[in-house]
């Protein structure tokens, strides 16, 4: 999908100009402001503006997609994901321009009142966060809502975002790096800590994201749409389905699923460091009809989380052997969690009718 963000030069300017000259008047520092005699300064703090803005967004933008105008406006397309919120468009380029605003005034007063340069530097990063931010927002997927077929069965389709995986693990590793960094003042290290999901590293992350879904699939196997042929509410396989695997987690069955029988054999072939991530994880699953859409969704936040620790367990065991443990323990916590409550539900709850 192709999103077309414009930042106008002129009324960047415009806003720095105000706001430096409100703080020429506050400090009583006539230099602190700049006019149209400064254009040869203020051009230079623009295009390193416009350099910082081009490496934050990088990750989405396409090459051929930069583009400066003759009034030197910045005008770049970037190429998003289908699922990518177009209701934010707006949100992004008036937060791209914020941030421009921010970090020409900054730079600014970093030369000529060094004193009041550091409010304007935590803004400039500030927008840039919420730039970010917005960047990473996607559409919910529908599919995520229980379906109800009848009064005995749920149809369920849980959906994990890939990018937004990969953008909770890059930004608890940034946390850790920056942790480690200043506990142990290394920046080789810190560098190595915050690396994960980059160049090469990145075949790593997706076996990572892959097993840890997997061992998921492996926790919700007896409730996995196997056969979606039949419908319960007529009686069809989708009713012996269910009718097993309410069985198998009330303990009248030990044997999980019905049809997994008459599934053929499919070679899966081996592990391509080539492949490319998968853009989403889908879980497909068919519940009892005590199974609410609560109940799914908290599967699928505890499902999110569990594959984030679990790729933070992994890199932290090769590059940060001490910073490990707390990863495994919430990975530990996570799947403790699934467990519990896949049988929470199950059945219907009664109310008694005497309170003893």
């Amino acid at each position: 999908m192709r999103v077309d963000i414009l930042v106008r030069k002129q009324r960047v300017l415009h806003d720095a100009s105000a706001l430096c000259a409100y703080v020429a008047r506050k400090l009583g520092n006539e230099q602190a402001s700049f006019t149209d005699s400064d254009s040869e300064a203020t051009e230079q703090i623009w295009n390193a503006g416009v350099a910082s803005v081009e490496a934050a967004v990088k990750e989405w933008l396409r090459c051929d997609g930069i583009q400066h105008r003759t009034s030197g406006d910045w005008h770049g397309v970037l190429d998003m994901p289908e699922n990518f919120e177009m209701a934010v468009a707006g949100a992004l380029e008036a937060s791209l321009h914020q941030y421009m605003v921010q970090f020409v005034v900054w730079k600014w007063l970093e030369i000529h009142a060094t004193d009041a340069a550091g409010e304007f530097a935590t803004g400039a990063a500030a927008a840039m966060s919420s730039t970010v931010a917005l960047l990473s927002a996607r559409q919910r997927p529908e599919a995520d809502v229980v379906v109800r077929c009848c009064g005995r069965v749920n149809r369920a389709m849980v959906v994990i975002d890939t990018e937004s995986l990969i953008h909770d693990i890059r930004s608890k590793a940034f946390v850790v790096a920056d942790l480690t960094g200043m506990e142990e003042g290394s920046g080789e290290s810190r560098h190595q800590t915050a690396d994960i999901g980059s160049g090469a590293n990145l075949a790593l992350l997706r076996r990572d994201l892959d097993l840890a879904w997997h061992e998921i699939e492996d926790l919700f196997f007896a409730f996995m749409d196997h056969d979606s042929e039949g419908c319960a509410c007529d009686g069809g396989a989708g009713a012996a389905v269910i009718q097993q695997h309410t069985e198998h987690f009330t303990g009248g069955l030990s044997r999980p699923g019905c049809c997994q029988d008459r599934r053929p054999v499919v070679d899966y072939g081996t592990v391509d460091n080539s492949a490319p991530i998968a853009p989403m994880y889908e879980l497909k699953l068919l519940l009892p009809a005590g199974v609410t859409e609560s109940t799914v969704r908290y599967w699928r936040t505890l499902m999110h989380e569990y594959l984030v620790a679990y790729a933070l367990a992994s890199w932290f065991g090769i590059v940060n052997p001490d910073r490990q443990a707390k990863f495994l323990v919430d990975v530990d916590h996570l799947r403790e969690q699934i467990r519990s409550s896949m049988t929470r539900r199950t059945q219907r709850v009664h109310r008694p009718g005497r309170p003893f």
